[in-house]
């Protein structure tokens, strides 16, 4: 809309005014959004690695009841008593830690974590057998080897873990260290 003063004959632009006024309101706006979705996304990005990070300190460190129900077994069988009641609690935690492990597969998808992974469940389910089968000691070298599959594909597996998110954490130790 243009305005003219009829005494000086000079245009005055007050669209111009108004297009520099809508500009700048667009402009702001789409800085604010732009910004605000690119720091929502940042902050779910960082969300996501937290919780990646989380997941492999709890499946780090979440083998304390695994080697409490071993301690039992163990401690059964060189008591020469029936082992019946610690091998089912021994096979409940080997569940657990089974599907406790099933969450890392929900989370990662990298080709070396999901074959790691499924070597430790492997190991888990051959270990659980060979755990309801011995039931005194010279039963327990198949026993004592199965556990150490279980062991060290759980060693492999949190160090892929932790190599993925690409952080300093200090690696577990290597199998047979």
């Amino acid at each position: 809309m243009r305005v003219q003063e009829p005494s000086s004959g000079k245009m005055i632009w007050v669209t111009s005014a108004l297009s520099t006024l809508t500009s700048a309101i667009v402009a702001g706006m789409i800085s604010y959004f732009s910004n605000y979705y690119s720091n929502v996304e940042l902050d779910s990005v960082q969300r996501a690695r937290s919780a990646k990070i989380d997941l492999i300190v709890k499946f780090s460190t979440g083998n304390e009841a695994l080697l409490l129900e071993i301690n039992k077994y163990i401690a059964a069988i060189a008591a020469g008593k029936d082992p019946k009641d610690v091998q089912d609690s021994l096979s409940n935690e080997l569940i657990k830690q089974f599907n406790d492990s099933e969450n890392i597969r929900l989370v990662f998808n990298s080709k070396e974590i999901v074959d790691d992974l499924s070597r430790y469940q492997g190991a888990i389910r051959d270990f659980r057998k060979s755990a309801r089968q011995a039931k005194k000691p010279e039963d327990m070298p198949e026993w004592v080897a199965g556990f150490d599959k279980v062991y060290n594909a759980r060693l492999e597996l949190a160090n892929e873990l932790i190599k993925s998110v690409d952080v300093p954490i200090k690696q577990l130790p290597q199998k047979g260290s």
